[in-house]
């Protein structure tokens, strides 16, 4: 067993005070899944909760043990230790994680990556992602297990939202809340997140919810289009020029950058919210709950959107279709008050991510002032909306907030028109 990686780079005290909560409530964790593992040696093997074979579409089972892979050493050595040999034991096996495809020929070339150098720093900067890399390295045994075990696909697929969601990689609760994000807590989907279906036949009116309802209502799709959306919105806003501004430079600094939304139909927001409301509930009394009031802020908020909240197959298919939904969403939070009055349906908030950044960063604001930032620490996340600093300075110099519970949610603070926080 070894030791999870605490947040070292530089931050705010809080920041640095939940870091160092979440490593001892790491520790504490790592070592009831020692003594644990005695009670639990019997089930580690059951393939799916019906016993059956292993189908496409069941979720991957997630904990905390050593079931394939057996690292040697203690911190990097091991971690090291667990790349290389699941690249000895990938073969043609694939995990397609967010536009990355990570293989044995990948896993080889991480482990014996700058031995001299933080394992840590290696792995993000190989991969592009705030890796948590000791999670990480248990998701590859859980993986290799999956397979071992009957999956009959040779690609896994792992989303940025179910990274974030799993502890995979750093999430906003790990840094700004002092609730750390523990890898092994809950199963993870491997199937398609974007299936050919929701491309051809977009949902129609009366349609249960799904993942299909993501075709419509759509947001522009190109960076440029989504910055004139602003502009057309709201013609004397410079929000357009900021982002514009901000993005540019990161792309001129080899960052990579996904501009996943600016102005938003208050329908589509509606949506969002409603999937994750469903999502997120836990029993048949819950659902009908959820949904009842969804219908009824249909018809308060006069959005005539013409959806079933309700699957025909009862409450347990409506919670796993609202999940695929939100997933295809990609919607980290949502709140009621934001579904009703987003910033996004008046040109007044963006979601953005700004990854794999360098080790170096200047930024030059629309006030004139230019920062050097020193990202090099061997566990930065090289990630914009993960980085105390970098948040702080763009918020007093580009007229930004930072939603901090929403992980790619800026609004723009130099509107008169500002209406405070929300979350969708």
């Amino acid at each position: 067993m070894f030791a999870r990686s605490a947040l070292g780079y530089r931050g705010t005290a809080s920041s640095v005070r939940s870091c160092s909560v979440h490593r001892a409530l790491c520790f504490a964790l790592l070592a009831c899944c020692s003594v644990g593992c005695q009670h639990v040696e019997g089930s580690r093997h059951v393939v799916n909760k019906s016993g059956g074979p292993i189908s496409k579409t069941d979720p991957l089972a997630t904990n905390r043990l050593w079931e394939v892979l057996e690292p040697v050493g203690r911190e990097d050595e091991a971690s090291r230790s667990a790349f290389s040999q699941a690249a000895d034991q990938f073969g043609t096996f694939e995990i397609h994680f967010s536009g990355i495809v990570v293989d044995a020929k990948r896993l080889r070339i991480i482990a014996e990556a700058s031995p001299g150098e933080p394992f840590t720093r290696v792995v993000r900067e190989n991969l592009g992602r705030p890796i948590d890399v000791e999670d990480f390295a248990f998701y590859l045994d859980d993986v290799l297990r999956h397979r071992n075990a009957g999956y009959p696909k040779r690609t896994v697929f792992l989303s940025n939202h179910r990274a974030r969601k799993a502890g995979i990689t750093i999430h906003p609760d790990d840094v700004f809340f002092n609730r750390p994000r523990l890898y092994g807590t809950r199963p993870i989907d491997v199937y398609h997140p974007i299936r050919p279906a929701e491309i051809t036949a977009p949902a129609q009116p009366g349609d249960a919810l799904g993942p299909n309802w993501h075709a419509l209502y759509r947001n522009p799709s190109a960076t440029r289009n989504q910055l004139a959306a602003i502009t057309k919105k709201a013609p004397t806003s410079t929000y357009a020029a900021r982002l514009k501004s901000l993005i540019d430079q990161i792309k001129q600094q080899k960052g990579e950058v996904y501009l996943n939304s600016t102005v938003r139909d208050p329908r589509r927001g509606y949506l969002m919210w409603g999937a994750f409301e469903l999502a997120n509930t836990t029993s048949e009394e819950g659902v009908e709950s959820a949904a009842a009031m969804l219908d009824s802020r249909n018809r308060e908020w006069n959005l005539e959107v013409d959806i079933r909240w309700r699957h025909p197959n009862g409450w347990r298919a409506t919670v796993a279709a609202a999940k695929e939904m939100a997933e295809r969403y990609d919607v980290v939070f949502a709140t009621e008050q934001g579904a009703k009055n987003s910033n996004h349906y008046g040109a007044r908030a963006a979601d953005l991510t700004i990854l794999n950044l360098p080790r170096e960063l200047t930024l030059r604001a629309p006030d004139g002032a230019v920062e050097t930032f020193d990202l090099s620490a061997p566990d930065n996340p090289r990630d914009m909306n993960l980085d105390p600093d970098l948040i702080e300075w763009i918020e007093k110099h580009f007229q930004m907030k930072k939603l901090l519970d929403d992980y790619p949610h800026w609004d723009d603070v130099a509107s008169e028109h500002f209406l405070g926080s929300d979350h969708t």
